[in-house]
């Protein structure tokens, strides 16, 4: 499901997948990569727009000392509703700094950082996403060498 800190189109839906007892994973909880201070992987296709917002984000929590993904993370475990979160993590320092803010929560600090965060950069008047983008790719691909 979609529930980040840009993109929280599932609280639309919750109360009627909970209605129905299914359970929703939170697969969505750093936008695969796009909130952390590494950034996303060079084929991410997310808009141009929203790459710059959430690497601005991430420079500003650089300039604090803060991992962006650490804020994101503590962001998702706290939205009501999910069964699971489902996080991908590339090194043993990822995977104990994600363990410590499940465990521990965030410092005063990081929470103030966050809510700056979330003012700042993502307190937006849409949810921003990127459904919808490869299959439009492959349209204008079709269509621009005349493949049916």
């Amino acid at each position: 499901s979609r529930d980040c800190l840009f993109d929280t189109t599932t609280k639309k839906y919750m109360s009627f997948f909970q209605s129905r007892h299914v359970g929703l994973i939170n697969a969505g909880v750093t936008g695969l990569g796009l909130l952390t201070n590494e950034g996303p992987p060079h084929w991410h296709p997310a808009s141009a727009d929203l790459k710059d917002l959430c690497r601005n984000a991430s420079l500003y929590c650089q300039e604090q000392g803060v991992e962006l993904g650490k804020l994101a993370i503590h962001y998702a475990l706290q939205q009501p509703g999910h069964c699971s979160h489902l996080v991908g993590m590339k090194t043993l320092a990822e995977l104990q700094c994600n363990l410590e803010v499940a465990t521990t929560g965030l410092t005063g600090s990081e929470s103030k950082i966050l809510d700056n965060v979330k003012e700042k950069f993502f307190k937006l008047p849409q949810d921003l996403h990127w459904e919808g983008v490869e299959i439009n790719a492959y349209r204008k691909y079709k269509e621009e060498h005349g493949l049916k």
